[in-house]
């Protein structure tokens, strides 16, 4: 039990893995309410709701923090190519699901223009656009490689200015994918890197420096963190709705502030605890899983839902809804425990079978 727990202590920052993990969890279930449930029943609009306020800003904070360790502090030729290869793969998966979507979804044959059209980024395809948008985010990382090994916190707050002014140029009337995957636009649905960049620099600021902090500066941050998400939670209370989302506001940019201050603390808080309990570590192991391979449970589980979808085969129905979603967690954790680290190179995907003694034992 030592060894396990010291193996566990010095294992990757297992609290990244668990919010991550989260944020899968209720992303696909918002996926799985969003396609086969019905949005105007309180709780599958509610989930709905906390999906789409909370999980892309999330996600971007999550890779601010794991820039941070896995690859802003390592040698720039190993950094560098990792973070190409993690580039390619959500491009590849981008790709791979946009190709779905326009197939089962959209209906499209994949005539030579639809392909091109897909591609060349011409089209951006429903419910994968979030995966390019992390693609993106990446080639930012890596084109700026040396100027984000040098910044201190006030490149940190000049970037978040920077980043919170994007909000304001005037991109609404832009009609280029390629421009809006970066600024925003209204004319298509993306997931602007610019306007989105506020917590990606949050990530790598609090990895950096707020863990460190004195206890007063936290519950400073957290305060402030409140305030910024309070004229959101009026906005959602007074119109039972969202602010705009695409492009994204500042309210909206703001909303998701506080809910991921709470996911993070509880990460942390359950990192601690699992440092000191096995059964604990146990079951927490799925959710660990999750967060690990990310990218595979996102890119499964649009797969199978843009299938259903396609083919009309399902109940409209929450019945369905817990159904769909368990068999898809299922499909991924067994692909997991299948997967070893031979055919992750081969593939390309996010499944690390080996990062954590626990992990270990699951695939074994």
């Amino acid at each position: 039990m030592d060894r396990e727990k010291k193996e566990y202590q010095a294992s990757r920052q297992v609290w990244l893995d668990f919010f991550k993990g989260i944020l899968v969890f209720i992303m696909v279930l918002a996926h799985c309410i969003q396609f086969f449930g019905d949005e105007s029943k309180p709780i599958q609009g509610a989930v709905s709701k906390l999906a789409n306020l909370t999980t892309f800003s999330g996600f971007f904070f999550a890779f601010g923090a794991a820039n941070a360790v896995a690859y802003l502090r390592k040698p720039a030729k190993q950094a560098c190519y990792k973070i190409a290869m993690s580039f390619w793969r959500y491009l590849f998966a981008y790709y791979v699901s946009a190709f779905a979507f326009s197939i089962y979804v959209g209906g499209s044959f994949l005539l030579p223009r639809t392909i091109h059209n897909i591609i060349n980024l011409r089209v951006l395809m429903g419910y994968s656009e979030f995966l390019l948008a992390f693609a993106a985010m990446q080639l930012v990382v890596l084109v700026l490689f040396p100027l984000w090994r040098r910044m201190k916190q006030r490149h940190y707050a000049l970037l978040a200015i920077i980043s919170i002014l994007g909000t304001l140029f005037p991109y609404r009337q832009n009609e280029e994918p390629v421009i809006g995957l970066f600024l925003g636009s209204e004319k298509f649905y993306s997931f602007p890197v610019l306007p989105y960049l506020l917590y990606f620099i949050a990530g790598m600021w609090y990895f950096n420096y707020v863990r460190d902090f004195s206890a007063g500066k936290k519950r400073m941050i957290a305060a402030g963190t409140v305030f910024l998400s309070i004229p959101c939670g009026l906005y959602i209370v007074n119109h039972q709705d969202l602010p705009e989302r695409f492009p994204p506001g500042l309210l909206f940019l703001f909303g998701a502030a506080f809910v991921i201050l709470l996911y993070t603390c509880l990460c942390r808080k359950l990192e601690q605890l699992c440092g000191h309990s096995g059964i604990l570590r146990r079951v927490l192991l799925p959710l660990q899983i999750m967060g690990e391979n990310s990218l595979l449970f996102l890119l499964l589980s649009n797969m199978v839902i843009f299938a259903l979808k396609g083919k009309a085969f399902y109940k409209q129905s929450m019945g369905f809804v817990i159904g769909i979603f368990i068999i898809i967690l299922y499909l991924c954790f067994f692909i997991v425990k299948i997967t070893n680290k031979k055919t992750d190179k081969k593939i390309g995907l996010n499944v690390k079978s080996d990062s954590d003694p626990l992990v270990r034992r699951f695939v074994q």
